[in-house]
């Protein structure tokens, strides 16, 4: 909350209007597990944030400084939640006013649990996850994940039994035309499923998302 705070101290300063809105986020570390609406609303207060609205040329754009915030390691320049577009930012930002999703649908609380745990650099890399469409699933070994890559940028995953240390099995990726597919051999048990991204096919690439997967 504090970063929030400067900002909307800083635009005072700067003449800008800045808003700070409250709400609910959630990743990999931060989960909330489907059920009813109240199940899910009492789930998500655990998981309280705020961050900002700014308006420029008379439209609001969001804005998470906390985030952008480098931690541990050396220090990165992250511009990932600087002006994200709504929709992807609604990936793991859920405000507790709906008008500030900006979207012309507002996301429900429910809807927001179910989606895939996807980061907003998905789209910095112009992929769309088309299928799971859902943050948990059960399969019966094996999963695919399908992509559309229309910029054929480099794709890589891997899985791993959930809450377990170490990097994970890699998965078999092939790309054809605009489809990215990555397909994971699972045991039984539950698995997160991670996906990282490049312009490249070498060098370092951006975690742009995870869903969970039950293994019969």
């Amino acid at each position: 909350e504090g970063y929030a705070r400067l900002m909307v101290a800083l635009g005072k300063a700067a003449d800008v209007e800045i808003a700070y809105v409250t709400g609910s986020i959630r990743d990999a570390r931060r989960r909330v597990a489907d059920g009813d609406d109240a199940s899910i609303k009492a789930a998500l207060e655990g998981y309280g944030h705020a961050w900002n609205a700014v308006k420029l040329d008379g439209q609001w754009q969001l804005v998470d400084a906390t985030w952008d915030d480098p931690t541990g390691g050396p220090p990165t320049l992250r511009s990932t939640y600087l002006f994200t577009p709504p929709q992807l930012f609604l990936f793991n930002h859920l405000p507790d006013e709906q008008n500030w999703q900006l979207v012309a649908t507002p996301m429900t609380p429910g809807e927001f649990v179910r989606q895939p745990m996807m980061s907003p650099d998905l789209g910095r890399y112009g992929l769309t996850l088309l299928d799971p469409t859902r943050a948990q699933v059960s399969v019966d070994g094996d999963i695919t994940i399908t992509l559309d890559n229309p910029q054929h940028v480099s794709v890589l995953g891997t899985a791993r039994l959930d809450g377990s240390a170490g990097q994970g099995n890699d998965c078999t990726v092939v790309s054809l035309d605009r489809r990215t597919t990555v397909h994971c051999k699972l045991g039984e048990g539950t698995y997160e499923i991670q996906l990282f991204a490049n312009t490249a096919s070498h060098g370092m690439f951006d975690y742009v998302g995870s869903l969970l997967a039950n293994s019969r």
